[in-house]
Protein backbone atom coordinates (compact mmCIF):
# COMPACT_ATOMS: atom_id res chain seq x y z
CA UNK A 1 0.00 0.00 0.00
CA UNK A 2 2.88 2.71 1.00
CA UNK A 3 4.37 1.66 -2.22
CA UNK A 4 1.44 2.06 -4.47
CA UNK A 5 1.34 5.01 -2.55
CA UNK A 6 4.59 6.73 -3.30
CA UNK A 7 3.46 5.69 -7.11
CA UNK A 8 0.71 8.27 -7.26
CA UNK A 9 2.46 10.71 -5.58
CA UNK A 10 5.34 10.83 -8.39
CA UNK A 11 2.73 10.56 -11.17
CA UNK A 12 0.99 13.21 -10.11
CA UNK A 13 3.97 15.79 -9.15
CA UNK A 14 4.95 14.45 -13.26
CA UNK A 15 1.74 15.65 -14.42
CA UNK A 16 1.71 19.11 -12.23
CA UNK A 17 4.84 19.50 -13.67
CA UNK A 18 3.87 18.99 -17.17
CA UNK A 19 0.23 21.33 -16.53
CA UNK A 20 2.70 24.08 -15.38
CA UNK A 21 5.19 24.21 -18.44
CA UNK A 22 2.44 24.31 -20.39
CA UNK A 23 0.32 26.87 -18.96
CA UNK A 24 3.91 28.92 -18.29
CA UNK A 25 4.66 28.14 -22.36
CA UNK A 26 1.26 29.33 -23.97
CA UNK A 27 1.11 33.02 -22.68
CA UNK A 28 4.77 32.84 -24.01
CA UNK A 29 3.16 31.93 -27.20
CA UNK A 30 0.40 34.08 -27.73
CA UNK A 31 2.78 37.13 -26.41
CA UNK A 32 4.91 36.15 -29.94
CA UNK A 33 2.26 36.26 -31.98
CA UNK A 34 0.84 39.04 -34.09
CA UNK A 35 -1.40 40.59 -31.66
CA UNK A 36 -3.88 41.80 -35.01
CA UNK A 37 -4.89 40.77 -38.15
CA UNK A 38 -4.07 43.72 -41.12
CA UNK A 39 -5.36 44.39 -44.36
CA UNK A 40 -5.36 46.83 -46.98
CA UNK A 41 -8.72 48.66 -47.68
CA UNK A 42 -9.41 51.47 -50.16
CA UNK A 43 -9.38 54.90 -48.37
CA UNK A 44 -9.73 58.64 -49.06
CA UNK A 45 -6.45 60.78 -49.57
CA UNK A 46 -8.38 64.28 -48.82
CA UNK A 47 -10.27 65.19 -46.00
CA UNK A 48 -14.27 64.98 -45.44
CA UNK A 49 -15.98 67.56 -46.92
CA UNK A 50 -12.96 69.04 -48.89
CA UNK A 51 -13.02 71.33 -51.53
CA UNK A 52 -11.60 69.80 -54.72
CA UNK A 53 -10.45 72.54 -57.63
CA UNK A 54 -12.04 72.05 -60.80
CA UNK A 55 -8.53 70.24 -62.11
CA UNK A 56 -8.76 67.85 -59.33
CA UNK A 57 -11.10 64.99 -58.02
CA UNK A 58 -11.49 61.91 -55.68
CA UNK A 59 -8.03 60.29 -54.92
CA UNK A 60 -8.54 56.80 -53.25
CA UNK A 61 -5.19 55.35 -51.67
CA UNK A 62 -4.93 52.31 -49.95
CA UNK A 63 -5.21 52.54 -46.12
CA UNK A 64 -4.23 49.87 -43.82
CA UNK A 65 -6.78 48.44 -41.63
CA UNK A 66 -7.37 45.80 -38.59
CA UNK A 67 -9.27 42.39 -39.32
CA UNK A 68 -8.89 39.70 -42.02
CA UNK A 69 -9.63 41.77 -44.74
CA UNK A 70 -13.67 41.24 -45.62
CA UNK A 71 -15.78 44.03 -47.04
CA UNK A 72 -13.82 47.09 -47.89
CA UNK A 73 -10.77 45.19 -49.56
CA UNK A 74 -9.61 45.91 -53.18
CA UNK A 75 -12.04 44.58 -55.89
CA UNK A 76 -10.65 41.24 -57.18
CA UNK A 77 -8.92 41.10 -60.60
CA UNK A 78 -11.99 41.46 -63.52
CA UNK A 79 -14.08 42.63 -60.65
CA UNK A 80 -16.19 45.73 -60.89
CA UNK A 81 -14.54 48.56 -59.43
CA UNK A 82 -15.44 49.41 -55.83
CA UNK A 83 -15.11 53.26 -56.16
CA UNK A 84 -17.74 55.57 -57.70
CA UNK A 85 -18.97 58.69 -57.41
CA UNK A 86 -22.60 59.96 -56.88
CA UNK A 87 -24.39 63.35 -56.23
CA UNK A 88 -27.90 62.00 -54.00
CA UNK A 89 -28.85 58.29 -55.68
CA UNK A 90 -27.49 59.22 -58.60
CA UNK A 91 -24.22 57.82 -59.90
CA UNK A 92 -22.08 60.87 -62.16
CA UNK A 93 -20.01 59.49 -64.72
CA UNK A 94 -16.57 59.96 -64.10
CA UNK A 95 -13.07 59.32 -65.69
CA UNK A 96 -10.91 56.86 -63.82
CA UNK A 97 -7.31 56.50 -63.86
CA UNK A 98 -5.16 53.65 -61.81
CA UNK A 99 -2.62 55.52 -61.13
CA UNK A 100 -0.50 52.55 -59.22
CA UNK A 101 -2.13 49.35 -57.69
CA UNK A 102 -4.34 50.55 -54.93
CA UNK A 103 -3.72 53.94 -56.19
CA UNK A 104 -7.09 55.61 -58.24
CA UNK A 105 -8.10 58.80 -59.20
CA UNK A 106 -12.25 59.21 -60.19
CA UNK A 107 -13.15 62.65 -62.00
CA UNK A 108 -16.52 63.45 -62.94
CA UNK A 109 -16.60 63.18 -67.34
CA UNK A 110 -18.38 66.67 -67.28
CA UNK A 111 -17.32 69.63 -65.30
CA UNK A 112 -19.54 69.25 -61.85
CA UNK A 113 -19.72 72.17 -59.02
CA UNK A 114 -20.97 71.31 -55.90
CA UNK A 115 -21.06 68.44 -53.51
CA UNK A 116 -20.81 65.03 -54.52
CA UNK A 117 -19.98 61.62 -52.45
CA UNK A 118 -17.32 58.85 -53.05
CA UNK A 119 -17.80 55.59 -52.57
CA UNK A 120 -15.89 52.61 -52.17
CA UNK A 121 -17.52 49.67 -51.38
CA UNK A 122 -19.33 50.29 -47.79
CA UNK A 123 -17.07 53.09 -47.43
CA UNK A 124 -18.17 57.02 -48.41
CA UNK A 125 -17.17 60.76 -47.80
CA UNK A 126 -18.31 63.88 -48.76
CA UNK A 127 -16.62 66.53 -51.01
CA UNK A 128 -17.57 69.43 -52.94
CA UNK A 129 -16.16 70.85 -56.59
CA UNK A 130 -14.94 74.25 -56.90
CA UNK A 131 -15.09 76.37 -59.42
CA UNK A 132 -11.93 77.23 -60.39
CA UNK A 133 -8.11 75.01 -60.88
CA UNK A 134 -5.85 74.47 -57.93
CA UNK A 135 -2.29 75.63 -58.02
CA UNK A 136 -0.41 73.60 -60.17
CA UNK A 137 2.02 70.91 -59.31
CA UNK A 138 5.85 70.70 -60.82
CA UNK A 139 7.26 67.78 -62.32
CA UNK A 140 9.73 65.54 -60.09
CA UNK A 141 13.43 66.85 -60.09
CA UNK A 142 15.71 64.98 -61.93
CA UNK A 143 14.50 61.76 -60.27
CA UNK A 144 17.10 58.55 -60.28
CA UNK A 145 15.41 55.19 -59.78
CA UNK A 146 17.53 52.52 -58.62
CA UNK A 147 16.50 48.71 -58.02
CA UNK A 148 17.83 46.46 -55.88
CA UNK A 149 17.07 42.83 -55.93
CA UNK A 150 16.52 40.41 -53.28
CA UNK A 151 19.74 38.99 -51.37
CA UNK A 152 20.76 36.36 -48.55
CA UNK A 153 21.74 38.12 -45.58
CA UNK A 154 23.32 36.84 -42.59
CA UNK A 155 21.73 37.95 -39.27
CA UNK A 156 22.52 36.70 -35.53
CA UNK A 157 19.79 34.28 -35.70
CA UNK A 158 20.79 32.58 -39.01
CA UNK A 159 20.19 33.97 -43.05
CA UNK A 160 17.01 35.09 -43.94
CA UNK A 161 16.29 36.78 -47.31
CA UNK A 162 16.00 40.39 -47.67
CA UNK A 163 13.04 41.32 -50.21
CA UNK A 164 13.85 43.14 -53.61
CA UNK A 165 13.20 46.90 -53.81
CA UNK A 166 13.07 50.52 -55.48
CA UNK A 167 15.00 53.22 -54.57
CA UNK A 168 13.91 56.93 -55.61
CA UNK A 169 15.45 59.90 -55.21
CA UNK A 170 14.85 63.45 -56.11
CA UNK A 171 17.08 66.92 -56.56
CA UNK A 172 14.55 68.86 -55.07
CA UNK A 173 11.92 68.14 -52.31
CA UNK A 174 8.41 67.93 -53.23
CA UNK A 175 6.42 70.94 -54.72
CA UNK A 176 3.78 72.48 -51.89
CA UNK A 177 0.66 70.26 -52.13
CA UNK A 178 1.97 66.75 -53.12
CA UNK A 179 0.53 63.91 -51.47
CA UNK A 180 2.23 60.97 -52.89
CA UNK A 181 4.66 59.99 -55.87
CA UNK A 182 3.68 57.50 -58.52
CA UNK A 183 5.98 55.17 -60.60
CA UNK A 184 5.00 53.36 -63.26
CA UNK A 185 5.86 52.10 -66.27
CA UNK A 186 5.75 54.28 -69.47
CA UNK A 187 2.71 53.67 -71.45
CA UNK A 188 4.04 52.34 -75.40
CA UNK A 189 2.82 54.63 -78.17
CA UNK A 190 -0.43 54.39 -79.04
CA UNK A 191 -1.53 52.92 -75.50
CA UNK A 192 -3.29 53.66 -72.09
CA UNK A 193 -0.70 53.84 -68.81
CA UNK A 194 -1.39 50.81 -67.36
CA UNK A 195 -1.91 50.96 -63.64
CA UNK A 196 1.12 48.95 -61.93
CA UNK A 197 4.04 49.99 -60.18
CA UNK A 198 3.75 51.55 -56.99
CA UNK A 199 2.94 54.74 -55.04
CA UNK A 200 4.62 56.27 -52.05
CA UNK A 201 3.45 58.81 -49.18
CA UNK A 202 5.25 62.11 -48.86
CA UNK A 203 5.98 61.78 -45.31
CA UNK A 204 7.71 65.42 -45.14
CA UNK A 205 7.99 68.71 -47.01
CA UNK A 206 11.88 68.07 -47.35
CA UNK A 207 11.55 64.11 -48.41
CA UNK A 208 13.61 63.79 -51.09
CA UNK A 209 14.44 59.96 -50.67
CA UNK A 210 11.61 57.23 -51.11
CA UNK A 211 11.82 53.26 -50.70
CA UNK A 212 9.30 50.75 -51.94
CA UNK A 213 8.96 47.14 -51.58
CA UNK A 214 6.23 44.63 -51.36
CA UNK A 215 7.22 42.77 -48.18
CA UNK A 216 5.59 44.94 -45.25
CA UNK A 217 7.59 42.64 -42.89
CA UNK A 218 6.08 40.40 -40.24
CA UNK A 219 2.67 40.85 -38.98
CA UNK A 220 2.39 43.42 -42.17
CA UNK A 221 -0.05 42.52 -45.14
CA UNK A 222 2.34 42.93 -48.06
CA UNK A 223 1.90 46.37 -49.49
CA UNK A 224 -0.05 47.14 -53.05
CA UNK A 225 2.33 47.40 -56.03
CA UNK A 226 5.14 45.93 -57.70
CA UNK A 227 8.70 46.51 -57.43
CA UNK A 228 9.84 47.95 -60.94
CA UNK A 229 13.06 45.95 -62.53
CA UNK A 230 16.42 47.11 -63.49
CA UNK A 231 16.29 48.88 -67.59
CA UNK A 232 12.51 49.56 -66.94
CA UNK A 233 11.61 52.79 -68.72
CA UNK A 234 8.77 54.51 -66.12
CA UNK A 235 7.30 57.49 -65.66
CA UNK A 236 7.43 59.47 -62.23
CA UNK A 237 4.91 62.16 -60.72
CA UNK A 238 3.45 63.69 -58.00
CA UNK A 239 -0.55 63.71 -57.24
CA UNK A 240 -2.02 65.97 -54.55
CA UNK A 241 -4.48 64.39 -51.96
CA UNK A 242 -7.22 66.45 -54.21
CA UNK A 243 -6.35 64.49 -57.18
CA UNK A 244 -4.28 67.54 -59.18
CA UNK A 245 -1.53 65.53 -61.34
CA UNK A 246 1.69 66.98 -61.80
CA UNK A 247 3.74 66.41 -65.55
CA UNK A 248 5.58 63.11 -66.11
CA UNK A 249 9.37 63.15 -65.48
CA UNK A 250 10.99 59.80 -67.52
CA UNK A 251 13.20 58.01 -66.10
CA UNK A 252 15.10 54.73 -66.72
CA UNK A 253 15.74 52.05 -63.81
CA UNK A 254 19.43 51.59 -62.84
Amino acid sequence: MKSSAVKWAVVVGVLACVMGSLSVAAPRARAGACATLRHYSVGFAAAADSALPADGGVLFVPTLANGRGEGNVFAPHGAAPLESLRRGSRALRSTREELAPGWVLLRPATPHRGRLTAHAGSAQRAFSMAREDGPSLAAPASPSLRYYPSQTVQTRRGRSTASAYNSLSLAQPPPAGAYAVIVRHAAAAGQAPRGDGFGVAIESPEQRTFTFSGDGGRCQPRAPGEVVSAGSDVTVFFVSANGQRSPDANVRVR
